[in-house]
């Protein structure tokens, strides 16, 4: 890796060419209600802090995906007249005051639960585990992160070990380690991709869909590690057929949801976590038909979601199978979290539909 590549760099040019570019979208690529503040948001937040520290307190653009705490509310509501009166907050005595106290008093609270959190993983076997059998990167905290562990002298971001531990699982499952293309919907800023590269550097094609400007903060983290493997929204829409090259060179396609119409290859695997389930049904489906198109004869696909869900806000997990007509292992498993469990599906391509049962 070079040195050089290590901090990430604001590209305001390309954040403006995704929002532009993808303005005029059809109506079933752009954010849901679940999204659509959240970007919103986002928006404002990139504009007033910058990339560079989108994982600390102080900047809000990644919260709903990433592992910034949030402990000042203010970093969720800067867009339209909200983004006024947070302004406000922030500058005119005394509510600035009234704001920074309890922001301090939040900060506070955070850190000892840090504490305690720290002492859990420390004696999880599971993790324990983990870190033994699998590689975290370097630099997992990149981007101001401070929801971290220290392991033997290397700073561990939670979420890298708390998506290690999905991808663990996943590898029971299909077996990475016989892959060489993998595409992941709602990557978030490409934590999951990071950890599958690292650890198993067989696959070494990669498509990376997310909507602005979740798109924008994933796409810039990971240049700061692989710099020209990362092809972004500017270079990918200058095409209408994305393709890999038939190398062995690392490609990491970072692309918009529309972007799903262009791809004209092939991927042995077929990730989502979480995300589906806070998508509109309509939407789900369309971005499952374009996978069933693209995936190889002998593709994965393996889906994560969280079991405890809100019916009026996101989809039963289970409904999720039926879009793919296709035979679905599942299985619970607890989280590093205490008391948070996780629900995998796994469809393994190598097997027949008669050779695949379901696992209560």
């Amino acid at each position: 890796m070079n040195q050089n590549a290590e901090k990430l760099e604001d590209n305001i040019s390309l954040l403006r060419e995704m929002i532009e570019g993808t303005a005029n979208d059809a109506e079933i690529y752009q954010p849901g209600e679940y999204w659509l503040s959240k970007t919103k948001n986002a928006f404002g937040e990139l504009n007033r802090c910058g990339i560079g520290n989108f994982r600390s307190f102080e900047n809000g653009s990644s919260t709903s995906f990433a592992d910034n705490p949030l402990v000042d509310v203010r970093t969720q509501h800067n867009w339209g007249l909200r983004a006024i009166l947070v302004s406000f907050s922030r500058r005119v005595f005394p509510f600035n005051k009234f704001f920074d106290r309890q922001v301090n008093l939040t900060r506070g609270l955070f850190e000892e639960m840090l504490s305690y959190k720290n002492f859990v993983l420390s004696s999880s076997d599971r993790a324990k585990y983990l870190l033994e059998n699998y590689k975290v990167p370097q630099d997992s905290i990149r981007g101001g992160c401070i929801d971290y562990l220290s392991y033997k002298g290397k700073k561990i971001s939670h979420l890298y070990l708390r998506l290690l531990d999905v991808l663990a699982y996943m590898h029971e499952s299909i077996s990475l380690e016989t892959k060489y293309s993998y595409m992941e919907i709602g990557g978030g800023f490409g934590v999951n991709l990071h950890l599958t590269i690292e650890n198993f550097p067989n696959i070494r094609k990669f498509i990376y869909l997310d909507i602005p400007p979740n798109l924008y903060i994933g796409t810039q983290y990971l240049k700061s590690f692989y710099e020209d493997a990362v092809i972004d929204y500017a270079n990918s829409r200058k095409t209408t057929e994305i393709r890999f090259q038939n190398n062995e060179k690392l490609e990491i396609y970072c692309i918009s949801p529309a972007q799903i119409e262009d791809l004209d290859l092939k991927i042995d695997v077929f990730h989502n976590a979480h995300s589906f389930v806070e998508m509109p049904k309509n939407v789900v489906k369309n971005y499952i038909s374009h996978v069933k198109k693209i995936l190889a004869e002998n593709g994965d696909v393996y889906l994560t979601s969280y079991k405890k869900f809100n019916p009026e806000t996101t989809l039963n997990p289970f409904d999720l199978l039926k879009f793919f007509n296709r035979k679905f292992d599942h299985c619970d498993h607890n989280t590093l979290i205490p008391g948070v469990d996780y629900v995998h599906f796994s469809s393994p391509g190598l097997l027949s539909t008669k050779d695949r049962t379901t696992k209560k």
